[in-house]
């Protein structure tokens, strides 16, 4: 069964005509405790009074009240019977009136005593120290809806049950209860609620709790209050929401409330309670002193404006109420004043900063000595936060701690106050434009440049970010290439106010560049782009390469390349490519022509003592293939040059598509063992089929068959084919037929296939005449272009035919298409 919650409120005006004075007792807070019987209750004192228990078998709680355990029977409605008496307080200076079990207020002794003033046991005694004694009070009567106190010969009547035009207070509150925010303060922080009596004095009455929860949340059980003013202050560590981490020590933070105004019984401490407190109690005690709630709003609202926030958005919202991880402007409003008081210092740093903000507004205005240069500060250090895209990061570390999935949108109330503050206006405004550049008009402010000349030192601020529309600081760059505006990639000039500064245009923005930038650009280079590139132009006689200076910085320089780069400079294309350079070809240095590089692995290296004496290097691109060597072919294998014998030693050749294909020596010769089969325009299968490229290679017209040839290898001369033609027939022990010895065993018709003595292997591939769209003579006749031409339209070939064993010196036509056969270079 829940306690009695009685709504009970008293006319405060009332109860201090017969003084402020409480008894000297502490109140107790203690739980219901079930037991079985009347007889295991509990003795009832002072100790325990106002503690509520419930006996098994009964209908209603009991109350301990004046040592007895009376009944709290209820007529269902939660209201109950009245059962209103009075208990005499400890000091017999007056009267307590408990009605169903809640103290509703105190009166004290005295016919006409107000607040002491005439004495409390006299009429118009000095002090009370000649008076006669005073009457005590009793009470005369009661109803449902009041009680009557007789006081001498004076007599009141204290309504129950509704609030009267004066302040009121709902002391029946079972809990009180709220979080504890700067952000959230850490499990095992302190927490004391103070009662306060009607000049905001503390009383006797006072509780201790600690937190908890994760969330800061605390809770007191508050029956037995006899005044509705408290104040609760925390002590202890807390989240801070510009590291993310936790303090790193603890602060103190204090909140006053009125707990007839809390309905739900709840009250949030925070900085703005801790802020407002000061000035609330100033509006409520001094002149003309308010009521307690008109007293903290009025102070609310001197403080939200001195932050320029606009206090119609946290309208009837009272400071105790918000929550930095609510959804309103007022949380919002907390969360920005949070952060900006925060900003980087430490909590000893914020303490002081409290302290000083706490009595400067104790008046209702940021005005003190410090205020301005305060002012100022705060302001330049949420400019840069919010420049430096922090304000972000702050919203993911309240978002990061998991309390809530809810962060406030405070960033519009932070840049709101800079903006004001530094006098930049609001960024991304009609008039203030994103790209706007301005200066701050705060003569506080660090970032004030009172000269605002034209010059490097100049401090500016440029509205940045279309989206979120911020002012972030300007940078020594923008400064210096001002109104420049975009242009082309890799562009170059000088500052526009520091012109021995240089700048280098690259991906949308102008960035940092050298004195080397301007000066190969002048000479017909380019500016320093990409890490790695490297100019084509020298400078005395060197080349430059591109590198980062740091890292992955985008901020690069010139530097004087390698001795190996600016020695092979020019052939550093045809040593990636693997054209002559890739083939072992030893190469003096361009600068320093008694060094000596050779290319491997796409890239130049220096050559050994011992590969400069052979003449060529056996690198791992030509393994297998036959080169001269000292004179003498050899060929190259497992990086060591090997000889070979004069006739029929085979090795391989690379086309420029990486196709291998076998070689063949034949006397001082290397030839193809195999029909080029290098696809390119002008080339043609036979029947114009795949499988008969894959039997005989292609068919090449003379234009294109010049060209196909890979490095290091050529078509032949007429004179080359006359060589080869002239060795067998002079090297073969029978009768010199030179196409028999000259023919492969395969693929010739039964009657013309040859002995290939030399391995030359000649294939029947035919030709193709362009003009009649006909492939002809495939298995009986093979034709292997020369270079050599005989006329405008026509080329030497070499006609090996199936029908006869001699070889003919043919006039083939340059359109028509032919088989190749590359020849290895001198």
């Amino acid at each position: 069964m829940k306690k009695l919650a009685l709504p009970i409120t008293i006319a405060a005006a009332l109860l201090a005509a017969c003084g402020d004075d409480v008894e000297n007792n502490t109140i107790n807070q203690m739980g219901m405790e079930v037991v079985d019987s009347e007889d295991d209750l509990p003795e009832c004192s002072d100790k325990n009074e106002g503690e509520q228990a419930f006996v098994k078998g009964e209908t209603s709680a009991r109350i301990c009240v004046d040592g007895e355990w009376l009944s709290m029977a209820s007529d269902g409605s939660g209201n109950g019977d009245f059962n209103c008496k009075t208990v005499e307080l400890k000091d017999k200076s007056g009267l307590k009136i408990v009605c169903n079990g809640d103290s509703i207020g105190v009166v004290l002794n005295g016919a006409k005593g107000d607040k002491g003033e005439d004495g409390q046991n006299g009429t118009k005694g000095e002090n009370g120290a000649k008076g006669d004694s005073g009457a005590g009070c009793t009470l005369k009567d009661r109803t449902e809806t009041s009680v009557t106190v007789a006081c001498g010969d004076s007599t009141m009547v204290i309504e129950l049950g509704r609030a009267s035009g004066d302040d009121t207070a709902t002391i029946s509150l079972d809990t009180l209860e709220g979080y504890t925010q700067k952000g959230p303060f850490l499990k095992g922080s302190s927490v004391y609620l103070y009662e306060l009596n009607g000049s905001l004095n503390q009383t006797n009455g006072n509780f201790t709790s600690v937190i908890a929860s994760d969330d800061g949340r605390y809770r007191f059980r508050t029956r037995g209050l006899k005044y509705p003013y408290a104040m609760v202050v925390v002590d202890g560590y807390y989240r801070n929401e510009v590291t993310g981490e936790t303090s790193d020590a603890p602060i103190r933070l204090r909140a006053i409330t009125d707990v007839s105004g809390r309905v739900t019984g709840s009250a949030n401490v925070n900085l703005l309670t801790h802020l407002e407190y000061e000035r609330a109690n100033n509006l409520a005690t001094g002149p003309g002193k308010l009521k307690l709630k008109e007293a903290k709003h009025r102070a609310q609202a001197e403080i939200l404006d001195a932050f320029h926030i606009d206090t119609n958005l946290v309208k009837n919202v009272q400071s105790e109420d918000m929550d930095v991880f609510g959804k309103t402007d007022a949380d919002a409003a907390l969360l920005a004043i949070s952060v900006l008081l925060q900003g980087d210092g430490k909590v000893a740093d914020l303490a002081a900063l409290l302290i000083e903000l706490a009595d400067d507004f104790a008046d209702g205005k940021w005005d003190g000595d410090s205020s301005a240069a305060r002012k100022a500060a705060l302001a330049d250090w949420a400019a840069m936060a919010d420049g430096m895209g922090r304000l972000d990061e702050f919203r993911k570390n309240v978002a990061g701690w998991g309390l809530s999935d809810t962060v406030p949108v405070f960033e519009k109330f932070v840049r709101k106050f800079y903006t004001m503050e530094t006098g930049l206006g609001k960024c991304g405004s009609e008039d203030i434009p994103v790209g706007t550049v301005k200066s701050v008009t705060n003569p506080k402010s660090i970032y004030r440049d009172e000269l605002y000349s034209d010059s490097a030192s100049m401090i500016r601020f440029v509205c940045d970010d279309a989206e979120k529309a911020r002012w972030r600081l300007q940078s020594d760059i923008e400064k210096d290439t001002l109104g420049w505006g975009d242009t082309t990639e890799g562009t170059v000039r000088n500052g526009r106010i520091n012109p021995n500064l240089t700048y280098v245009y690259q991906d949308t923005s102008w960035r940092y560049g050298t004195a080397m930038d301007s000066l190969l650009v002048k000479v017909g280079g380019t500016a320093c782009l990409n890490d790695g590139d490297t100019s084509k132009v020298t400078y005395d006689n060197l080349y430059y390469m591109c590198v980062d200076q740091t890292a992955g910085d985008t901020t690069r320089k010139w530097v004087v390349a390698s001795d190996i780069f600016n020695d092979t400079w020019e052939m550093q294309d045809g040593c990636r490519e693997l054209g002559v350079y890739g083939l072992g070809n030893i190469v003096a240095g361009r600068v320093n022509t008694e060094r000596n590089y050779v290319c491997e692995n796409g890239a130049f290296r220096p050559v050994t003592n011992n590969e400069l004496l052979k003449g060529r290097v056996c690198v791992d691109y030509i393994q297998g293939q036959i080169f001269k060597v000292s004179g003498k072919f050899q060929k190259c294998d497992d990086k060591k040059w090997k000889a070979v014998a004069d006739i029929g030693a085979t090795g391989v050749m690379k086309d420029a598509a990486g196709r291998e294909y076998k070689t063949i020596l034949v006397g001082d010769q290397l030839w193809m063992k195999e029909n080029l089969n290098y696809e390119v325009s002008g080339s043609y299968c036979y029947n114009n089929s795949s499988d008969m490229c894959a039997k005989y290679g292609r068919l090449y017209t003379w234009r294109t068959a010049s060209k196909v040839c890979p490095t290091g290898w050529h078509l032949p001369k007429l004179t080359e084919l006359s060589t080869l033609v002239t060795y067998v027939q002079s090297n073969y022990l029978g009768e010199p037929v030179a196409g028999e010895v000259l023919k492969a065993t395969y693929y010739w018709s039964d009657s013309g296939k040859g002995t290939d003595f030399f391995g030359f292997s000649a294939l029947p591939a035919g030709y193709y005449d362009v003009y009649t769209n006909d492939f002809r003579q495939e298995g009986v006749s093979a034709y292997i272009l020369s270079s050599t031409e005989h006329s405008s339209s026509g080329v030497n070939c070499l006609l090996i035919s199936g029908s006869t064993d001699a070889v003919n010196v043919y006039g083939c036509i340059k359109d028509h298409g032919y088989s190749v056969r590359c020849i290895l270079d001198d």
